[in-house]
Order: structure tokens, then C-alpha cells, then sequence
């Protein structure tokens, strides 16, 4: 059973492969805790997952292919 008191506002967390599996399942948790979400992807989510999201304070969605350290420097 989940802890519906754990609270997450006024944080920020980054969560990478947020389209599928444990990282969507993650994202899910943050999101409903009131977190701000930074999502790293190798491609764009789509609305119907970032529809997923909400709860959150803020979303900033990142597409970077963390294999390539030049992308990795650029995303910021």
C-alpha cells in the first residue's frame, strides 16, 4: 500500500526512460506526490503519457540519448 502522505512539493526530480516500465511507474509516483518532473527520453513522450503526469508541478520534458556524451553536455 502506498503512503498517500508523502509529499514532494517545492522538489525537483530528474527520471530517465519515463515512456515505459519502471521509469513510467516512477514518474507516476513523483507526479502524484507534487513534484516538479524533469523527463530525459531518447524520444518524445506522447501527450496521452504525459497525461500520465499529472499532479505535477511542473513538467520539463528532455529528449537526449544518454549513450552519447555530447547530447549529455548540450541538454543543459
Amino acid at each position: 500500500m502506498l503512503d498517500n502522505t508523502l509529499s514532494f512539493k517545492g522538489k525537483t526530480v530528474m527520471i530517465t526512460g519515463t515512456s515505459s516500465g519502471i521509469g513510467k511507474a516512477i514518474a507516476i509516483r513523483f507526479a502524484s506526490a507534487g513534484a516538479a518532473l524533469v523527463l530525459v527520453n531518447r524520444s518524445p513522450l506522447t501527450k496521452e503519457i504525459l497525461n500520465l503526469y499529472k499532479g505535477a508541478s511542473r513538467i520539463v520534458e528532455k529528449t537526449v540519448d544518454l549513450s552519447n556524451m555530447d547530447e549529455i553536455f548540450k541538454m543543459w
